[in-house]
């Protein structure tokens, strides 16, 4: 697999000239992301040429769309390796907060493309445009509408958020070669379920791995909102929730606001507000049931690009683990090395890292 590297021009940060096309790397991780932006992990020798082209905010085209680095390392010498890291376009969003007290009643998909559109691709204060990014039309994906509020929330955090609790993604792809720029379109991937089954049975699923736990799951949301001690606003998600179901999470939502001089929710509303925070927090502790594995790259059953894709919902079996559910492709894990390709689909959602849980509010 070929890369063309991308250098920053030091007197324009908009500006990249095409360094070189390289194919001269050690190894290559790159992990497709449905729900939030995709990164990889890149291996080549240590060498100075290396170490000055490797900078942050290099950027690289491969797998159709643009990257950039925000980590060059050498974690020991001896084993003459530069360890190069980043994440694509998209993961600027990390660099940008909802700068304004967004209140609104809109379906979820219209939310994540107004903050995209309002703090990344077309802010109101153009010194906080993130120019290589461009956004496709606002979608309608037929969910139903949510009341949602937030402020100074981080814009990538949050897209995740709502792209996780309602199960819809972000494509990024190159708008053109030879100019980074990536095109963001936000979507849903197919249910092709009743076509395609992945099984180590079939052996279209191969050193299947197995997650099946709880310990991380809450069911019932506690949430509460403004005011002091009895008087203090709150709902119960999933209250109905009984014995050994029943797992509570208490949400302090006491940034959520009733009435401000940019905000008048009728008691409905902001309730309905709360009920959205708690839902949320409750997408970020589900319990973990999912196969992975890698998939054979010239497997005659089912081809990548053609019969699924990132985002589509699929069938999963094992025999062996005593499974089967539908399961939404979450992440495709493409892994180039000197034997080849590999790819690895996560079928719904992973056991959260320590970093995951350090980072929740």
């Amino acid at each position: 697999m070929e890369l063309e590297i991308f250098t920053q021009d030091s007197q324009d940060q908009w500006h990249f000239e095409s360094e070189k096309v390289f194919d001269g790397f050690k190894s290559l991780t790159i992990n497709l992301n449905y729900y939030t932006y995709s990164d990889f992990e890149l291996f080549v020798g240590l060498k100075n040429e290396h170490i000055r082209m490797f900078v942050p905010d290099t950027v690289i085209y491969m797998e159709g769309l643009y990257f950039y680095v925000d980590n060059a390392a050498v974690d020991d010498q001896s084993t003459m390796q530069l360890k190069v890291s980043g994440k694509s376009l998209l993961g600027k969003a990390n660099d940008r907060i909802v700068q304004r007290l967004y209140n609104k009643t809109a379906r979820p998909e219209q939310i994540v493309w107004d903050h995209l559109n309002a703090e990344v691709v077309n802010p109101s204060d153009t010194k906080r445009r993130i120019q290589y990014l461009k956004l496709d039309a606002a979608p309608n994906l037929g969910n139903s509408s949510i009341q949602y509020q937030n402020s100074y929330g981080n814009v990538a955090e949050e897209i995740e958020t709502l792209c996780t609790s309602y199960d819809f993604g972000i494509r990024e792809t190159a708008e053109r070669l030879g100019k980074p720029t990536n095109k963001l379109s936000i979507y849903r991937g197919k249910d092709v379920s009743e076509v395609v089954e992945f099984s180590d049975v079939y052996e279209n699923l191969t050193k299947a791995g197995y997650q099946n736990n709880n310990f991380d799951e809450s069911t019932t949301a506690l949430v509460y909102g403004e005011g002091e001690g009895s008087t203090r606003k709150s709902v119960v998600v999933n209250g109905e929730k009984i014995g050994l179901e029943r797992k509570e999470l208490y949400v302090d939502a006491r940034d959520l606001q009733q009435n401000s001089n940019d905000t008048n929710l009728t008691d409905a509303q902001y309730l309905a507000a709360l009920s959205n925070r708690g839902s949320s927090k409750l997408a970020e502790r589900r319990r973990i049931l999912t196969l992975t594995g890698e998939v054979p790259i010239h497997s005659k059953l089912f081809e990548l690009g053609k019969d699924y894709d990132l985002g589509d919902t699929v069938s999963v079996k094992s025999d062996l683990y005593n499974l089967k559910k539908k399961s939404t492709i979450t992440t495709i894990k493409k892994t180039y090395d000197s034997k080849g390709l590999f790819i690895e689909p996560v079928f719904g959602k992973e056991t959260p890292t320590v970093f995951d849980i350090l980072g929740r509010s």
